[in-house]
């Protein structure tokens, strides 16, 4: 239930702030920890601002990306996970 009112959060603010964390751990009944270490845990959590286009290129075994693909996609941040 978290991670989905995390997901409709972000999707209507755009981010997570401290503010957000600190209201869903209250009404959830949750520790203020357990909130915030999901946000910062889960990359798909942003706790500022991001670009209003991400794009997100999969290097994982089973469903790579061509290798030109990847080599032309500029990297602002990169997920090792």
């Amino acid at each position: 239930m978290l991670v989905q009112t995390l997901h409709g959060a972000q999707a209507e603010l755009g981010r997570i702030s401290n503010g957000i964390v600190r209201q869903l751990a209250a009404s959830l009944n949750l520790p203020r920890a357990a909130v915030h270490g999901v946000v910062s845990c889960y990359h798909d959590f942003n706790s500022a601002a991001s670009a209003h286009h991400v794009v997100k290129v999969c290097a994982a075994e089973a469903r790579q990306a061509s290798p030109e693909l990847v080599a032309s996609t500029p990297r602002v941040a990169q997920n090792s996970g």
